[in-house]
């Protein structure tokens, strides 16, 4: 015969609640066996009352319906003779007191530790839950050393209560703060709604707050709040950490028969098996082996075995804190997937002010200069020698070079084609030997150098970031300046005919004239090109300040994939704009009011000038609509692609754009006084 003692945890894990007995015995008892037997039987009824006794004293240390998470330690409060107690301004009834033997530990587990009592004290009146000290800061997953006597933050809270309404409450006189449990979990990160839109979240009366972004309610197990400094850094505020939620480490897997190429597209292959491995642990994306380099745009054939570099990385984490990891310990190392893209640049942050970048937990790369996320598809790390000429390699990040679209540098081409039929035209034909015409074509000639650099640009000709790249870029950037100087010199020298014909002796001598221009054009453009060469040379590009020019770092030309187009390029562009519509108006203007009443009173030599004049201004209005038209078009859609709005906007821009000389020559050539011209020459 035998009996055996069970005992068991409640469905939470935290505590002994159940104890039973399990009696057994033979199929047979003998006669001489019963009085043992009887014996026996009143042996196990003393016994079940004792166990039972222990049940009901252990059911009784607990406090009925009353979550461990709502209740405070009483030991250092004061008893009264009834058995309640006094805690802070409340009197807490002895039913809602238990003695325990136990605490939660961060993640819901629980340890033994010395009886003490506890009052339910959420009962009375609504608890909040703080990491810490209410005067303390949290660092990084950790609660901070000291107390913070000066710390001031609003301790004014939203409660939804009940019925659904919302209302303010002071965290410190209106609530009970419980600061003396444990962190929820061990790895956290804060709901920032000051900067984030997706962090909202909703605080109820009974402690669960509703975290938007996902409609998840969490219990005061799975959060807690503690003053954060605010956006602005000038004060603090409360805002909720709560926890990550831990992938399995049972690692899934998969059978796959693709892979995926450099461009996105999937290639078929032999099947095989593939692990999700980057949910177990951080994965890092090189772009080879990592004892191999980058030769251009390749990997090298040779594995270095002796090739060392500084392996350790900084990893942002999701709740913002910096920590440094081992690329080949403490991370998975990805070397076999392809290349992300034909064609890409590196970011050496410590060779250039412009490359900055953070690397991320979830594998994730931001690129500071245009304050651009890439994914994993869009770039890779490789080990690649210092450009400070130290002997040594870091890790740097390669990505993508965003290559516009071929179409268009194909339309530029053949614009150029029909540009130079009309510069030669120019040259070839006595009529156009005037100084308007002499003019026109320095403007021909600017729009078709420019239009050639950008091509030779866009097919990549040359490296990034050598001395012919950055030449490419700051000639580009002059001959598109000088386009536009030309074209208001164009503008200024019909205004001049019109409205200052009465001086028309103080510009009898076109030679010095056309030497004016010239000189006003060309030092006009260089030095804007100076600035820009000065601003990239000795401005330092930093997160606060990302608008520098960058020619020849991202692209051979300036770089107008960012805000910083605005600034040098297109402001520029914009102001000349403006200065040739104000031009333009004033001509007009003269032609069709003071013009009409002057026409009586002019000589047959005067008449003849003015139709030449006309002549010259029908030729500068094709050009100021062509130009002054697409160009205010070039940055409205340059606005439009920067907000991300209007998209077929762009698409007509582009095509314009790329069409402008095509435009000019259909607008300047193609007309029966020109084919009369050729046909007489």
């Amino acid at each position: 015969m035998s009996f055996t003692l069970y005992r068991a945890k409640n469905q939470s894990g935290l505590q002994n609640k159940l104890f039973c007995f399990q009696w057994s015995s033979g199929a047979v008892i003998s006669a001489n066996s019963v009085q043992t037997i009887l014996l026996l039987e009143m042996s196990a009824t003393l016994y079940r009352v004792s166990i039972w006794s222990l049940l009901l004293v252990g059911i009784a240390a607990d406090i009925s319906d009353c979550d461990f998470l709502d209740t405070v330690d009483l030991t250092h409060s004061s008893k009264f003779e009834n058995g309640s107690y006094r805690y802070e301004d409340l009197i807490i009834p002895a039913r809602l007191t238990g003695e325990y033997d136990y605490r939660i530990l961060d993640g819901g587990s629980w340890e033994h530790v010395s009886n003490h009592v506890r009052g339910c004290i959420c009962k009375l009146r609504p608890c909040i839950r703080l990491c810490c000290h209410h005067r303390k800061l949290m660092s990084s997953t950790q609660c901070s050393k000291d107390v913070d006597a000066d710390l001031t933050y609003d301790y004014a809270l939203d409660i939804t209560l009940r019925n659904g309404s919302v209302t303010k409450k002071h965290i410190m006189n209106e609530m009970i703060v419980q600061q003396d449990l444990p962190m929820p979990c061990q790895i956290h990160y804060e709901l920032d709604a000051e900067r984030y839109a997706e962090d909202k979240w909703t605080l109820f009366e009974n402690g669960t707050l509703l975290r938007h972004y996902d409609n998840a309610f969490l219990s005061k197990q799975d959060y807690c709040l503690q003053p954060r400094r605010s956006k602005s850094g000038e004060s603090y505020s409360l805002v909720p950490y709560n926890c990550i939620i831990q992938p399995s480490m049972t690692m899934a897997y998969g059978e796959y028969d693709y892979e995926i190429d450099y461009d996105g597209d999937t290639v078929s292959v032999p099947n095989h098996i593939r692990g999700c491995v980057c949910k177990l642990k951080t994965c890092i994306r090189f772009c080879c082996h990592p004892k191999k380099l980058m030769v251009g745009d390749e990997c090298s054939k040779n594995v270095y075995k002796n090739l060392t570099y500084e392996y350790l990385l900084d990893i942002t984490q999701l709740d913002g804190s910096v920590i440094k990891k081992h690329v080949l310990e403490d991370m998975v190392v990805q070397q076999d997937l392809p290349l992300p893209c034909e064609r890409h640049y590196l970011l050496d942050a410590e060779g250039s002010k412009y490359d900055m970048w953070s690397l991320y937990e979830n594998g994730s790369l931001f690129r500071h200069f245009d304050q651009q996320f890439l994914s994993k598809q869009e770039f890779c790390l490789q080990p690649y020698p210092t450009s400070t000429g130290k002997n040594y390699l870091l890790i740097v990040a390669f990505n993508c070079i965003e290559l516009p679209s071929m179409t268009m540098a194909y339309v530029k081409c053949i614009s150029v084609f029909f540009m130079v039929i009309t510069i030669a035209a120019y040259l070839w034909l006595p009529k156009f030997r005037s100084l308007h015409s002499k003019c026109c074509n320095l403007y021909f000639i600017s729009l078709a150098v420019t239009f050639l650099l950008n091509v030779i640009s866009v097919f990549g000709i040359f490296e990034l970031r050598t001395p012919i790249c950055y030449l490419t870029g700051y000639v580009g950037y002059f001959t598109v300046m000088a386009t536009f100087l030309w074209l208001s010199a164009i503008s200024f020298d019909v205004w001049r005919r019109f409205a200052m014909r009465k001086f028309h002796d103080f510009y009898q001598n076109n030679r010095s004239t056309f030497f004016n221009y010239n000189i006003i054009v060309w030092s006009s453009a260089g030095l804007l090109t100076f600035v820009i060469f000065l601003v990239d040379q000795f401005v330092e590009t930093t997160e606060e300040n990302p608008y520098n020019p960058a020619v020849g770092v991202y692209y051979c030309w300036i770089y107008t994939n960012g805000w910083s187009a605005m600034f040098y390029f297109y402001a520029p562009l914009a102001i000349l704009i403006i200065l040739n519509s104000v031009s333009f108006f004033l001509t007009t203007r003269y032609i069709y009011v003071e013009n009409k009443q002057n026409q009586k009173v002019l000589n047959k030599s005067e008449r003849q000038k003015l139709s030449r004049n006309h002549a010259n201004y029908r030729i500068y209005f094709r050009l100021f609509i062509i130009m002054g038209g697409s160009w205010i078009l070039e940055i409205i859609a340059f606005i439009c692609e920067m907000e991300n709005k209007w998209m077929p906007l762009i698409a007509i821009n582009d095509y314009l754009n790329c069409s402008q000389g095509i435009i000019l020559f259909i607008a300047t050539f193609c007309n029966k006084e020109m084919f009369r011209l050729i046909r007489k020459r």
